[in-house]
């Protein structure tokens, strides 16, 4: 399934009310990221690149938990016990159409 596909998909399910900006924003990260198959890696310094210094692990935790609960992605590994500033790898899947229905 191509990026573009996905994209049609992500609009088509009208998530852009449902989701807030970073959110939004963090999933269009994940998924430019996105290699073919399977599962993807993407530093948290990277996402705190794109998205700012303001984003922390915190919000993180919580944005992947809302694209999760969307049905968006799924996050293959679980966030380490890191402290803020720390850097780690967030190693996550995108879920496509047929993998949710």
């Amino acid at each position: 399934m191509t990026k573009l596909r996905l994209l049609n998909e992500f609009f088509d399910k009208e998530m852009t009310d449902a989701l807030t900006s970073s959110e939004i924003r963090l999933y269009f990260l994940l998924l430019a990221n996105n290699g073919e198959k399977g599962k993807s890696e993407i530093n948290f310094s990277i996402i705190r690149s794109a998205l700012g210094r303001k984003f922390t692990i915190k919000m993180l935790m919580s944005a992947c938990n809302t694209l999760r609960e969307s049905g968006l992605i799924e996050v293959i590994e679980p966030f380490p016990e890191t402290r803020e500033g720390g850097d780690f790898t967030l190693t996550y899947k995108i879920l496509y159409r047929e993998n949710i229905l």
